[in-house]
């Protein structure tokens, strides 16, 4: 505050921005209350086999989370199921930040085939992981198929660097 152009105040600012409390970022903290959560349960850990791995349908839901929000939601869950750990570039973690521009026309063609679900609709966007400055951004193309035809949705891509 009172020496602004103080090289030390700027360092410090920095290290203080760069804290996970200051960033939002519980993620350690979730993991350990998981473990705790887990125990109290009584959950059993099941390894994961590759034959496992290739072994399931699977089905997802999505949902936006207010990004103010992620603690709270990830709380909210951990109570209830383990956190699953991913790997990452930078190690194991309890989430990945995603990103994706969905491209479509002024029409929306894409976007109301795809809320439609029906056979043959696309999505086209673009998707990256993590924070700024994307070192591989997908351009990717979704086409929903029918489960009751025996064919499977397909999702095509390729990167640009």
């Amino acid at each position: 505050k009172f020496l602004p152009q103080n090289p030390c105040k700027a360092f410090y600012i920095s290290r203080i921005h760069n804290q996970a409390w200051v960033r939002g970022d519980y993620s350690d903290l979730v993991v350990r209350l998981s473990s705790v959560y887990s125990q109290l349960r009584n959950d059993k850990k099941i390894e994961e086999t590759n034959a496992a791995a290739g072994s399931f349908k699977r089905t997802t839901s999505k949902y936006w989370v207010k990004t103010e929000d992620i603690s709270r939601v990830k709380y909210a869950i951990l109570k209830h199921l383990p956190v699953f750990l991913q790997k990452t570039s930078t190690g194991e973690s309890d989430s990945q930040l995603t990103n994706s521009v969905y491209l479509d026309n002024d029409q929306l063609e894409l976007y109301q085939g795809r809320l439609d679900k029906g056979p043959g609709a696309v999505a086209l966007r673009l998707r990256w992981y993590g924070g700024n400055n994307p070192s591989l951004v997908f351009v990717e193309r979704k086409t929903h198929r029918d489960r009751w035809t025996g064919e499977m949705s397909v999702k095509e891509r390729f990167i640009v660097k």
